[in-house]
């Protein structure tokens, strides 16, 4: 039965004799979400720090207990140099989550550097700058 352009379970009465009502669809699990950095930069953004809040959130609902924060770069500067930048990304991403109430040993940090870069551009590039969160 449609409601406000909604499906809905129709009531006991209105069902068929010998049918059931179907359980109500389960909530859509939340994603732990990437963060974003400037060009040659490690500090975190206000967008970022939103973004690190929801995931705190995800990680309450879902009952993650530890997570790898990867760090990673676009192609430009030496291979050495995005290495160390990457790492003070995923740094600055667990320092954040910590003052959010994430314990410490529950992160993980690594970092790829440009080894996953796949930019060709400025718009591109700026989706190859981030961290990655994810579960362990």
């Amino acid at each position: 039965m449609c409601q406000d352009n909604r499906c809905v379970p129709r009531p006991v009465e209105q069902r068929a004799e010998g049918t059931q009502a179907l359980p109500p669809p389960s909530p859509q699990q939340c994603e732990l979400q990437p963060v974003y950095f400037d060009f040659d930069d490690h500090s975190l953004r206000p967008d970022a720090r939103s973004t690190l809040e929801a995931n705190v959130q995800c990680m309450r609902e879902r009952n993650i207990q530890k997570i790898m924060v990867t760090g990673m770069c676009d192609p430009r500067g030496t291979e050495e140099y995005n290495m160390a930048l990457g790492h003070r990304r995923a740094n600055s991403v667990r320092d954040y989550l910590q003052r959010l109430g994430v314990q410490r040993n529950r992160i993980e940090t690594r970092s790829v550097g440009e080894e996953y870069a796949t930019g060709t551009d400025e718009a591109s590039w700026a989706r190859d700058r981030r961290a990655e969160i994810t579960p362990r």
